[in-house]
Formats: C-alpha cells, sequence, structure tokens
C-alpha cells in the first residue's frame, strides 16, 4: 500500500509540474502577443500619418481630392 501512495505522489507532482510550465508557457505567449500587439498599433499610427500628411500635400500641390 506504501509503494502505491508513493506513486500516486509521483504521478500527482508530475502533474503539477506539467500544469505550473503550461501556465508559464501560456502566460509569456500572452505577454509575448500584447507586446507584438502594441508595437503593431504604434505602426499602424505612424502609417496613417504618414498617410495623412501625403494626402495633405497632394492637395496643395496638385488639387488631390481625398476619397473615404
Amino acid at each position: 500500500m506504501i509503494s502505491i501512495d508513493k506513486k500516486i505522489d509521483i504521478h500527482l507532482q508530475d502533474y503539477v509540474n506539467y500544469k505550473d510550465a503550461t501556465l508559464l508557457a501560456i502566460r509569456g505567449n500572452d505577454e509575448r502577443i500584447d507586446h507584438k500587439w502594441k508595437r503593431t498599433e504604434d505602426l499602424f499610427k505612424e502609417i496613417k500619418l504618414e498617410i495623412k500628411e501625403l494626402q495633405q500635400f497632394l492637395h496643395k500641390h496638385q488639387d488631390f481630392k481625398i476619397r473615404e
């Protein structure tokens, strides 16, 4: 009976270790995704500003009509 309890304890500890490692990996992926998303949003903002500036330039110099 004692050997069975030890085997169960070992399996339970393996499960806890596996669960903890999996949760750490998931949290790491979530943080990485959030970081990449913030960088992407910043890049989109920069591109949007560049497009606005280009539209204004073309409007001033070539009577460019902006379509929305």
